[in-house]
């Protein structure tokens, strides 16, 4: 079995395991599954330290330009967010710290929902280079919060927009969520996951429209 192959089936494993979660199945069949459970959710933890391009999901491979992973210089990304007709109307400022990228929000259109601004860093996550170690939100000089290359990378290689193909984006926000940190120090923004979908879910949302927004975009404000 290739590496890819492997990748995916845990991925195919993490799923069941979600579900598992969600429902409360008993036996000894299920206790098995509760063990293997714990070795999915650790690789894919792994996985996702450890990548870099998005070579590892070819599942999640398109043919569009739009979508080319890697394709835009990661100093570049503001600007090509803000040209982007899936962002609506956000304008965004990109500059390099050492082997940073800030990222901040200058203009956010009263008419465009918070979602977007996740959407658009999922975007960036599969569309910036590998030419820096961390993306970091600012306002107005003020870094606030980051996440690493590796972090961002895992969620963007399988974030499809415009089209049906990627993950589940409800997913891919819980993970985001989970992975964002505190600037600097890398505290996580939360500590209070538990595993469970629904309230995992609702504990994302909240963090993207109680802490991250508001202290990342708020100013910004049209």
């Amino acid at each position: 079995m290739l590496f890819h192959e492997f990748t995916d089936t845990m991925v195919l494993w993490v799923k069941v395991c979600e579900a598992h979660a969600l429902y409360d199945f008993s036996g000894d069949f299920m206790k098995l599954v509760s063990k293997f459970c714990s070795i999915a959710i650790l690789f894919s933890a792994a996985t996702a330290a450890q990548a870099t391009d998005c070579s590892k999901w070819p599942r999640f491979s398109s043919s569009e330009a739009y979508l080319k992973p890697l394709s835009v210089p990661a100093e570049d990304i503001g600007e090509f967010l803000t040209a982007s007709k899936f962002t609506d109307g956000i304008v965004f400022n990109s500059t390099r710290h050492d082997d940073e990228i800030w990222l901040d929000i200058k203009s956010f259109p009263g008419t465009t929902s918070a979602a977007t601004a996740t959407r658009s860093l999922m975007i960036a996550g599969r569309l910036m280079d590998e030419n820096f170690k961390a993306l970091v939100l600012e306002d107005d000089g003020k870094p606030i919060f980051s996440i690493s290359q590796s972090q961002i990378r895992y969620i963007g290689c399988r974030f499809i927009w415009d089209r049906e193909g990627g993950e589940n984006p409800i997913a891919l926000i819980r993970e985001f969520y989970k992975a964002l940190s505190w600037y600097p120090g890398g505290r996580p923004i939360s500590t209070n996951w538990t595993g469970s979908l629904i309230g995992d879910t609702s504990l994302a949302v909240s963090l993207g429209n109680e802490v991250v927004m508001p202290q990342w975009a708020i100013s910004a404000l049209d």
